[in-house]
C-alpha cells in the first residue's frame, strides 16, 4: 500500500473509477498539505478526505482548497452491557452457502442511485458508483474471516435483507446493510442491527456502532429503534487536482 501519514493511494477505486484515487480517513488542518503534496506526487486525481464535524477550522481550509462537500456521515454507537435482547419474531440467520448472489442481488437494488459520496459527485459514472456497494456486498460474503458475518432476513423463503457484521478489536461494527425495496416496512433493518449487536455481544465486544449518511432517515429510525444513540458525524469531501484551488 502506497501511504504517507494520514493519506493512501486507493486501488479499488481507481480501478473502478479509471482515475487515481487518494483517500484520506482523517484529515486535519496540520496534515492537509502534505496530503496534497502526496497527492500530487503520486499524480492522484481525485482526493477523497473524512474530517470530524466538530473540526470547523479543517472545514474550512479544505473550503479555501477546492475541496468540495460530498456527505455527512452519523455514528451511532451502543454500549453492549447495555443493548436490547436480540429479535425472536423474525428469520433472522446468518447466511447460507449458496446465497451470495441472493445478497448481491438485495444491495444492486437497494443500492442503485444512492445518496452516498460516490454518487454525490457529479465527475462519477453512476454505473460505478451503484457497483461500489454491489461489490462491497459481494467481499462481505466471500470474507472467511471468522471475525465477520453476513446475516440476512428471510421472506417468504428469499433474502430479503442483509446486514454485513464484523468484530474489530473488541467492538462490532455494522458496516453494510441494505432492504430490498419490495421487502421495507417490515422494521427488517432494525431486527438485523438487533441480531448483529447479540452477535458481537457473544464474541465478547464491548461496544457496536454503525455509519450512515445523515439523509438515511430509515437507518436513523432502525438504530434508535435498536437503543442505538448518536456518538459523531463527519463530513465526506472530494478535491480533483484538476480544479478549484490549490
Amino acid at each position: 500500500m502506497i501511504q504517507a501519514p494520514g493519506v493512501e493511494l486507493a486501488p479499488l477505486e481507481t480501478e473502478r473509477f479509471g482515475v487515481v484515487v487518494a483517500r484520506s480517513p482523517r484529515l486535519t488542518r496540520a496534515s492537509l498539505d502534505e496530503a496534497l503534496r502526496f497527492c500530487r506526487d503520486h499524480r492522484v486525481s481525485m482526493l477523497i478526505a473524512r474530517v470530524p464535524a466538530t473540526d470547523l477550522r479543517t472545514v474550512q481550509a479544505l473550503e479555501g482548497e477546492g475541496f468540495r462537500l460530498m456527505d455527512t456521515l452519523v455514528r451511532y454507537e451502543i454500549a453492549l452491557k447495555t443493548a436490547p435482547a436480540p429479535p425472536i419474531s423474525s428469520a433472522i440467520r446468518p447466511l447460507k452457502p449458496g446465497e451470495d448472489e441472493a445478497v448481491v442481488s438485495v444491495a444492486r437494488a437497494a443500492f442503485a442511485g444512492y445518496f452516498g459520496h460516490y454518487h454525490a459527485d457529479p465527475r462519477l459514472d453512476r454505473r460505478a458508483c451503484d457497483e461500489v456497494y454491489v461489490s462491497w456486498a459481494r467481499r462481505a460474503c466471500a470474507s472467511a474471516d471468522p471475525s465477520d458475518v453476513v446475516l440476512v432476513a428471510e421472506v417468504a423463503g428469499g433474502v430479503a435483507a442483509f446486514a454485513a457484521i464484523r468484530d474489530r478489536d473488541g467492538a462490532g461494527e455494522l458496516s453494510l446493510g441494505a432492504v430490498a425495496p419490495q421487502s421495507r416496512g417490515r422494521s427488517l433493518y432494525k431486527e438485523l442491527t438487533l441480531a448483529g449487536i447479540a452477535w458481537a455481544g457473544a464474541r465478547g465486544a464491548q461496544r457496536f456502532t454503525a455509519d450512515t449518511q445523515i439523509q438515511n432517515y430509515a437507518a436513523h429510525r432502525a438504530w434508535a429503534g435498536a437503543g442505538m444513540t448518536v456518538a459523531s458525524a463527519a463530513y465526506t469531501f472530494h478535491k480533483w487536482f484538476d480544479e478549484g484551488a490549490g
